[in-house]
Protein backbone atom coordinates (compact mmCIF):
# COMPACT_ATOMS: atom_id res chain seq x y z
CA UNK A 1 0.00 0.00 0.00
CA UNK A 2 2.67 2.67 0.90
CA UNK A 3 4.50 1.75 -2.39
CA UNK A 4 1.98 2.07 -4.38
CA UNK A 5 0.80 5.44 -2.97
CA UNK A 6 4.48 6.85 -3.66
CA UNK A 7 4.56 5.57 -7.07
CA UNK A 8 1.17 6.39 -8.03
CA UNK A 9 2.28 9.99 -6.89
CA UNK A 10 5.27 10.26 -8.42
CA UNK A 11 2.77 9.33 -11.49
CA UNK A 12 0.86 11.81 -11.00
CA UNK A 13 3.56 14.59 -10.19
CA UNK A 14 5.10 14.15 -14.06
CA UNK A 15 1.85 14.21 -15.58
CA UNK A 16 0.96 17.74 -13.89
CA UNK A 17 3.83 18.97 -14.85
CA UNK A 18 3.65 17.68 -18.12
CA UNK A 19 0.31 19.58 -18.46
CA UNK A 20 1.36 22.58 -16.80
CA UNK A 21 4.10 22.92 -19.32
CA UNK A 22 2.18 22.17 -22.10
CA UNK A 23 -0.39 25.02 -21.14
CA UNK A 24 2.60 27.49 -22.16
CA UNK A 25 2.41 26.46 -25.86
CA UNK A 26 -2.05 26.44 -25.99
CA UNK A 27 -4.30 28.27 -27.56
CA UNK A 28 -6.06 30.58 -24.74
CA UNK A 29 -8.76 28.53 -25.08
CA UNK A 30 -7.32 25.71 -23.59
CA UNK A 31 -5.62 27.52 -21.40
CA UNK A 32 -8.34 27.59 -18.90
CA UNK A 33 -8.92 23.53 -18.54
CA UNK A 34 -5.10 22.65 -18.83
CA UNK A 35 -4.44 25.14 -15.65
CA UNK A 36 -7.47 23.49 -14.14
CA UNK A 37 -6.42 19.75 -15.03
CA UNK A 38 -2.44 20.96 -13.31
CA UNK A 39 -3.89 21.63 -10.29
CA UNK A 40 -6.15 18.92 -9.81
CA UNK A 41 -3.15 16.86 -10.26
CA UNK A 42 -1.13 18.98 -7.74
CA UNK A 43 -4.06 18.12 -4.93
CA UNK A 44 -3.67 14.38 -6.29
CA UNK A 45 -0.25 14.02 -5.29
CA UNK A 46 -0.61 15.61 -2.11
CA UNK A 47 -3.60 13.05 -1.16
CA UNK A 48 -1.95 10.22 -2.50
CA UNK A 49 1.44 11.04 -0.61
CA UNK A 50 -0.80 11.61 2.51
CA UNK A 51 -2.43 8.34 2.26
CA UNK A 52 1.16 6.41 2.04
CA UNK A 53 1.26 7.06 5.89
CA UNK A 54 -1.62 6.05 7.13
CA UNK A 55 -2.84 2.76 8.19
CA UNK A 56 -4.42 0.16 5.79
CA UNK A 57 -8.33 0.81 6.36
CA UNK A 58 -8.31 4.91 6.19
CA UNK A 59 -5.61 4.55 3.05
CA UNK A 60 -8.05 2.20 1.02
CA UNK A 61 -11.11 4.49 2.11
CA UNK A 62 -9.15 7.88 1.31
CA UNK A 63 -8.30 6.22 -2.65
CA UNK A 64 -11.72 5.22 -2.73
CA UNK A 65 -13.39 8.78 -1.80
CA UNK A 66 -10.43 9.93 -4.33
CA UNK A 67 -11.44 7.72 -7.10
CA UNK A 68 -15.09 8.88 -7.07
CA UNK A 69 -13.62 12.81 -6.65
CA UNK A 70 -12.24 12.28 -9.97
CA UNK A 71 -15.07 10.27 -11.80
CA UNK A 72 -17.65 13.21 -10.43
CA UNK A 73 -15.64 16.08 -11.80
CA UNK A 74 -15.37 14.56 -14.98
CA UNK A 75 -18.87 14.21 -15.35
CA UNK A 76 -19.72 17.86 -13.94
CA UNK A 77 -17.15 19.62 -15.96
CA UNK A 78 -17.73 17.64 -18.97
CA UNK A 79 -21.12 20.01 -19.07
CA UNK A 80 -18.96 23.07 -18.80
CA UNK A 81 -18.27 24.59 -22.26
CA UNK A 82 -14.94 25.86 -21.90
CA UNK A 83 -13.83 22.30 -20.71
CA UNK A 84 -15.72 20.53 -23.25
CA UNK A 85 -14.19 22.36 -26.00
CA UNK A 86 -10.57 20.61 -25.17
CA UNK A 87 -12.05 17.41 -25.44
CA UNK A 88 -12.60 16.49 -29.33
CA UNK A 89 -13.18 13.15 -30.23
CA UNK A 90 -10.57 12.44 -32.76
CA UNK A 91 -9.59 8.71 -34.00
CA UNK A 92 -6.38 8.75 -32.06
CA UNK A 93 -8.21 8.95 -28.97
CA UNK A 94 -10.83 6.08 -30.34
CA UNK A 95 -7.92 3.99 -30.76
CA UNK A 96 -6.20 4.30 -27.67
CA UNK A 97 -8.83 3.64 -25.32
CA UNK A 98 -9.07 0.44 -27.79
CA UNK A 99 -5.21 -0.18 -27.12
CA UNK A 100 -5.93 -0.35 -23.99
CA UNK A 101 -9.39 -2.47 -23.87
CA UNK A 102 -6.94 -4.81 -25.66
CA UNK A 103 -4.02 -4.85 -22.90
CA UNK A 104 -7.10 -6.07 -20.32
CA UNK A 105 -8.37 -8.51 -22.26
CA UNK A 106 -5.40 -10.12 -21.99
CA UNK A 107 -6.24 -10.51 -18.19
CA UNK A 108 -8.76 -13.02 -19.30
CA UNK A 109 -6.41 -15.33 -21.17
CA UNK A 110 -3.68 -14.68 -18.28
CA UNK A 111 -6.65 -16.03 -15.71
CA UNK A 112 -7.32 -18.88 -17.91
CA UNK A 113 -3.52 -20.47 -18.40
CA UNK A 114 -3.02 -19.75 -14.11
CA UNK A 115 -6.05 -22.03 -14.02
CA UNK A 116 -4.99 -24.56 -16.27
CA UNK A 117 -1.11 -24.50 -14.60
CA UNK A 118 -2.91 -24.94 -11.23
CA UNK A 119 -5.67 -27.42 -11.93
CA UNK A 120 -5.28 -30.85 -13.68
CA UNK A 121 -4.92 -31.73 -17.55
CA UNK A 122 -8.55 -33.88 -17.75
CA UNK A 123 -10.91 -33.40 -20.47
CA UNK A 124 -13.59 -31.43 -17.97
CA UNK A 125 -10.62 -29.22 -17.09
CA UNK A 126 -9.79 -28.40 -20.29
CA UNK A 127 -12.62 -27.85 -21.91
CA UNK A 128 -14.15 -25.64 -18.98
CA UNK A 129 -10.94 -23.46 -19.72
CA UNK A 130 -11.64 -23.67 -23.34
CA UNK A 131 -15.15 -22.32 -22.83
CA UNK A 132 -14.16 -19.33 -20.23
CA UNK A 133 -11.51 -18.39 -22.67
CA UNK A 134 -14.83 -18.03 -24.61
CA UNK A 135 -16.22 -15.41 -22.23
CA UNK A 136 -12.96 -13.33 -23.24
CA UNK A 137 -13.70 -13.53 -26.71
CA UNK A 138 -17.72 -13.01 -26.99
CA UNK A 139 -15.88 -9.52 -24.56
CA UNK A 140 -13.65 -8.89 -27.34
CA UNK A 141 -16.19 -9.03 -30.29
CA UNK A 142 -18.58 -7.43 -28.48
CA UNK A 143 -17.02 -4.07 -27.68
CA UNK A 144 -14.65 -3.69 -30.95
CA UNK A 145 -17.66 -4.52 -33.70
CA UNK A 146 -19.80 -2.12 -31.19
CA UNK A 147 -18.05 0.31 -30.25
CA UNK A 148 -14.49 -0.18 -31.48
CA UNK A 149 -13.35 2.16 -34.18
CA UNK A 150 -16.60 4.60 -34.02
CA UNK A 151 -15.81 8.34 -32.77
CA UNK A 152 -18.21 9.51 -29.89
CA UNK A 153 -19.95 12.47 -30.91
CA UNK A 154 -18.44 15.79 -30.77
CA UNK A 155 -20.10 17.59 -27.64
CA UNK A 156 -18.90 17.22 -24.33
CA UNK A 157 -21.82 16.18 -22.90
CA UNK A 158 -21.23 13.06 -25.20
CA UNK A 159 -17.79 12.73 -25.05
CA UNK A 160 -17.17 12.69 -21.46
CA UNK A 161 -19.85 9.67 -20.86
CA UNK A 162 -17.97 7.96 -23.40
CA UNK A 163 -14.75 8.11 -21.98
CA UNK A 164 -16.60 7.21 -18.24
CA UNK A 165 -17.74 4.38 -19.52
CA UNK A 166 -14.83 2.79 -20.21
CA UNK A 167 -14.41 2.44 -16.77
CA UNK A 168 -17.03 -0.23 -15.69
CA UNK A 169 -16.48 -2.43 -19.32
CA UNK A 170 -12.29 -2.89 -18.69
CA UNK A 171 -12.92 -3.48 -14.52
CA UNK A 172 -15.47 -6.00 -15.75
CA UNK A 173 -13.38 -7.89 -18.32
CA UNK A 174 -10.53 -7.49 -15.58
CA UNK A 175 -12.55 -9.05 -12.99
CA UNK A 176 -13.76 -11.61 -15.07
CA UNK A 177 -10.08 -12.67 -15.06
CA UNK A 178 -9.95 -12.91 -11.88
CA UNK A 179 -12.50 -15.16 -12.11
CA UNK A 180 -11.42 -17.84 -14.14
CA UNK A 181 -8.54 -19.13 -12.21
CA UNK A 182 -11.23 -19.96 -9.58
CA UNK A 183 -13.74 -21.37 -11.75
CA UNK A 184 -11.43 -23.44 -13.80
CA UNK A 185 -10.21 -24.85 -10.09
CA UNK A 186 -13.76 -25.69 -9.57
CA UNK A 187 -14.16 -27.57 -12.71
CA UNK A 188 -15.22 -30.79 -11.29
CA UNK A 189 -17.50 -29.47 -8.54
CA UNK A 190 -21.67 -29.67 -8.75
CA UNK A 191 -21.04 -25.33 -9.00
CA UNK A 192 -18.45 -23.08 -8.88
CA UNK A 193 -18.55 -21.26 -5.02
CA UNK A 194 -20.76 -18.62 -5.33
CA UNK A 195 -18.42 -15.74 -5.25
CA UNK A 196 -16.88 -17.14 -8.65
CA UNK A 197 -19.97 -17.49 -10.16
CA UNK A 198 -21.16 -13.73 -9.48
CA UNK A 199 -18.13 -12.30 -10.18
CA UNK A 200 -18.23 -13.75 -13.56
CA UNK A 201 -22.05 -13.34 -14.48
CA UNK A 202 -21.85 -10.01 -12.80
CA UNK A 203 -18.74 -8.72 -14.91
CA UNK A 204 -20.72 -9.97 -17.93
CA UNK A 205 -23.71 -7.98 -17.08
CA UNK A 206 -21.89 -5.04 -15.90
CA UNK A 207 -19.73 -5.08 -19.45
CA UNK A 208 -22.75 -5.16 -21.32
CA UNK A 209 -24.65 -1.91 -19.27
CA UNK A 210 -21.24 -0.11 -19.93
CA UNK A 211 -21.16 -1.29 -23.68
CA UNK A 212 -24.64 0.63 -23.36
CA UNK A 213 -23.90 3.86 -22.18
CA UNK A 214 -20.41 3.82 -24.59
CA UNK A 215 -23.02 2.81 -27.35
CA UNK A 216 -25.02 5.59 -27.11
CA UNK A 217 -22.85 8.36 -26.83
CA UNK A 218 -21.65 7.34 -30.29
CA UNK A 219 -21.82 9.44 -33.41
CA UNK A 220 -23.24 7.09 -35.37
CA UNK A 221 -26.02 6.33 -32.44
CA UNK A 222 -27.12 10.04 -33.52
CA UNK A 223 -27.10 8.84 -37.08
CA UNK A 224 -28.69 5.40 -37.19
CA UNK A 225 -31.16 5.26 -33.76
CA UNK A 226 -33.35 3.03 -34.40
CA UNK A 227 -30.03 0.46 -35.05
CA UNK A 228 -28.56 1.56 -31.68
CA UNK A 229 -31.76 1.32 -29.23
CA UNK A 230 -32.68 -2.70 -30.94
CA UNK A 231 -28.38 -3.10 -29.61
CA UNK A 232 -29.07 -1.66 -26.60
CA UNK A 233 -32.01 -3.36 -25.77
CA UNK A 234 -30.83 -6.77 -26.86
CA UNK A 235 -27.50 -5.63 -23.89
CA UNK A 236 -29.97 -4.97 -21.23
CA UNK A 237 -31.50 -8.60 -21.90
CA UNK A 238 -28.16 -9.96 -21.85
CA UNK A 239 -27.21 -8.44 -18.81
CA UNK A 240 -30.14 -9.64 -16.73
CA UNK A 241 -29.51 -13.18 -18.43
CA UNK A 242 -26.06 -13.21 -17.24
CA UNK A 243 -27.69 -11.99 -13.79
CA UNK A 244 -29.78 -15.38 -13.73
CA UNK A 245 -27.00 -17.68 -15.02
CA UNK A 246 -25.04 -16.59 -11.81
CA UNK A 247 -28.60 -17.58 -9.58
CA UNK A 248 -29.01 -20.55 -11.31
CA UNK A 249 -25.75 -21.84 -9.90
CA UNK A 250 -24.95 -24.24 -12.83
CA UNK A 251 -21.52 -26.59 -13.28
CA UNK A 252 -18.52 -24.45 -13.98
CA UNK A 253 -18.43 -25.51 -17.49
CA UNK A 254 -22.01 -24.87 -18.18
CA UNK A 255 -21.41 -21.31 -16.32
CA UNK A 256 -19.17 -20.56 -18.94
CA UNK A 257 -21.37 -22.36 -21.67
CA UNK A 258 -23.76 -20.24 -20.70
CA UNK A 259 -22.06 -16.95 -20.52
CA UNK A 260 -20.49 -16.91 -23.56
CA UNK A 261 -23.52 -17.83 -25.54
CA UNK A 262 -24.78 -14.55 -23.88
CA UNK A 263 -22.28 -12.54 -25.46
CA UNK A 264 -22.05 -14.44 -28.57
CA UNK A 265 -26.05 -13.66 -29.11
CA UNK A 266 -25.19 -10.14 -28.34
CA UNK A 267 -22.81 -9.59 -31.00
CA UNK A 268 -25.01 -11.62 -33.53
CA UNK A 269 -27.72 -9.61 -32.90
CA UNK A 270 -25.30 -6.22 -33.28
CA UNK A 271 -23.91 -7.45 -36.52
CA UNK A 272 -27.43 -8.48 -38.36
CA UNK A 273 -28.70 -5.03 -37.60
CA UNK A 274 -24.99 -3.51 -38.65
CA UNK A 275 -25.66 -5.47 -41.65
CA UNK A 276 -29.32 -4.91 -42.20
CA UNK A 277 -28.62 -1.03 -41.98
CA UNK A 278 -25.53 -1.14 -44.49
CA UNK A 279 -23.78 0.23 -41.11
CA UNK A 280 -21.03 -2.27 -40.53
CA UNK A 281 -18.70 0.64 -40.45
CA UNK A 282 -18.66 4.07 -40.11
CA UNK A 283 -18.15 5.07 -43.16
CA UNK A 284 -20.83 2.96 -44.39
CA UNK A 285 -23.05 4.20 -41.46
CA UNK A 286 -22.52 7.37 -42.81
CA UNK A 287 -23.66 6.45 -46.38
CA UNK A 288 -26.93 4.98 -44.78
CA UNK A 289 -27.87 8.48 -43.22
CA UNK A 290 -27.08 10.01 -46.77
CA UNK A 291 -29.55 7.51 -48.39
CA UNK A 292 -32.00 7.88 -45.96
CA UNK A 293 -31.86 11.93 -46.26
CA UNK A 294 -32.15 11.59 -50.15
CA UNK A 295 -34.97 9.29 -49.86
CA UNK A 296 -36.68 11.67 -47.51
CA UNK A 297 -36.21 14.71 -49.93
CA UNK A 298 -37.09 12.58 -53.09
Amino acid sequence: GPAFGLVYAALFAVMGWLWFSVRGQDESQFRTPTAAYALGMAISVAVIVATAFLPTDPRIAIWAAFCAAWLAAFAVIGRIPAFAIAMSPTQSLVERFGLFTIIVLGEVVIGVVDGLSRAGRDPVTIATGLLALSVGFGFWWSYFDIVGRRLPRPAGQAVFPWVLSHLPITMAIAAAGAGMTSLIAHAHDASPPPATGWLLAGAVAVALLGLILTSLSLEDARRLPAVYRKIASTMAVGATAAVIVAWLEPTAWLSALALAAILSIVWAVAIGRFLRAHAWSELESEAAVDRGAEHVTA
